[in-house]
């Protein structure tokens, strides 16, 4: 099973609050932030809508919305779910999948209206509850395809759903990620703990892999020693828009650019004029994150595909 890191979004009048209890503003921007753990190479993203009041819903499902447009990586929706239209609002504004807050009877009653509707691959439930599971079993392994499990303390040691279950977490240690993500049925981490430490993503799933476990991890279609190098060592990089295929930059790679690239996700360049590692973006912010590195027919030029932030 694929093990993945999901960072949150509690979206309240366009702003990310610390937590589902929405006292605690973390940014004034959310779409901003939502970027931010997109660039960083988040597995998903869970939007939980905090609004309260038809109003403020509908201008919540429109900052989902645009959310969902910006992001490269899939988008949960949670939150705001009183019947059927809700979760066909959410979906439509681009949601990958919508979640179901089992707690309340009335998204227990339309699980099986919504999964035929949109399919079980589509509807998550999330909960805190293990027996407020275990007693809609039939319904839950029938009609949904994820369960979230949210004020994390342990894994329920009575459910036996043989489910494929995300945790969320107030705060985690990496031993304990190691630990949590071992069990078979849990396939991924989310909550403050990860939104908190997305600086670390890429350390975290290198850690994970040298674990054995399944993590989605940038991958190069060329290794360094099928390049071919010039007297200095180096190799010619063309960096392209990932998006639009518009050339941003031409510079070189060196043997320790190339790797740090392919461990951070972000695009490293050899600097000739300062003979040093130079991570571009790293003084003015304008990072690359590299999508694709390929070669050309003759092996000795990379084309890096790259989400710029900024100006290149």
């Amino acid at each position: 099973m694929l093990k993945q890191f999901i960072p949150c979004i509690y979206l309240k009048n366009g702003k990310a609050m610390r937590s589902l209890k929405g006292d605690e503003v973390l940014s004034d921007n959310a779409l901003a932030l939502a970027e931010e753990y997109d660039n960083a190479g988040c597995d998903a993203l869970i939007v939980f809508d905090l609004s309260e009041g038809d109003e403020e819903h509908d201008r919540a499902i429109e900052d989902i919305r645009r959310i969902c447009a910006l992001l490269d990586a899939p988008v949960i929706g949670a939150g705001g779910v009183h019947r059927m239209e809700d979760i066909k609002k959410l979906l439509y504004a681009g949601c990958k999948k919508a979640a179901l807050n089992w707690s309340k009877q009335e998204n227990i009653d339309i699980l099986q209206e919504v999964s035929s509707k949109f399919g079980s691959d589509k509807i998550m439930i999330c909960y805190t509850q293990a027996d407020r599971i275990t007693l809609y079993e039939k319904e839950v392994r029938e009609y949904a395809g994820e369960l979230i499990l949210l004020n994390f303390k342990e894994i329920p040691k009575g459910l036996e759903l043989d489910f494929p279950t995300i945790l969320s977490l107030p705060d985690v240690s990496l031993d304990k990620v190691m630990e949590l993500l071992g069990d078979r049925n849990v396939s991924g981490l989310t909550g403050e703990a990860i939104n908190e430490n997305m600086s670390q993503l890429s350390d975290m799933k290198r850690l994970c892999a040298e674990n054995g476990l399944t993590v989605n991890q940038f991958r190069a279609a060329i290794g360094w020693n099928e390049l071919v190098k010039n007297e200095s060592g180096l190799v010619p990089v063309v960096t392209t828009d990932y998006r639009t295929n518009e050339v941003l930059m031409v510079a070189y790679m060196d043997e320790e650019a190339f790797r740090r690239t392919i461990e951070t996700g972000r695009m490293h360049y050899h600097s000739r004029s300062r003979n040093e590692l130079w991570l571009k973006g790293e003084t003015s912010g304008h990072y690359q994150f590299v999508k694709a590195l390929v070669a050309d027919c003759d092996y000795d030029t990379i084309l890096a595909r790259v989400k710029q932030v900024g100006a290149a």
